[in-house]
């Protein structure tokens, strides 16, 4: 099947509204191109183009998630180090126990151990956090 300019614009136009009609591209971009793909079998010039534009969407979209993952993850790593090196130094060595309980809680939670730490008068007041 072979398009002409016109036919071209037909199809671009009715794969945009397909899209349109899907919201937000969602987690598997394959979804749509399959149903791109089954409409439009014979595979033109433009339903290629836009499956690989969809593709590739779909891939810089799970890059930068995992990016920003990453960058929690650091951060929560960054915390949970400052807060044991403060709670070593305010009450003395920690057991590994403890330690490991640190390293285990979210960020909002050392963010509040990090924040109150002159308030403690003992191991004890912060251990209500990991305990």
């Amino acid at each position: 099947m072979v398009y002409n300019g016109s036919d071209e614009w037909k199809i671009k136009t009715t794969l945009g509204e397909m899209i349109k009609g899907y919201g937000d591209l969602p987690e598997d971009v394959n979804d749509i191109v399959e149903n791109i793909e089954k409409t439009y079998p014979e595979g033109s010039e433009v339903v290629m183009t836009l499956a690989e534009q969809l593709r590739e969407e779909g891939k810089l979209k799970g890059i930068e998630e995992g990016k920003q993952e990453g960058l929690e993850e650091g951060q929560t790593k960054a915390l949970s180090k400052s807060a044991i090196r403060l709670l070593t130094k305010k009450f003395g060595k920690l057991s590994e126990e403890t330690k490991s309980k640190i390293e285990k809680l979210d960020s909002i939670t050392l963010e509040i151990i990090i924040d109150q730490i002159f308030e403690y008068k003992t191991l004890d007041d912060a251990k209500k956090y990991f305990d």
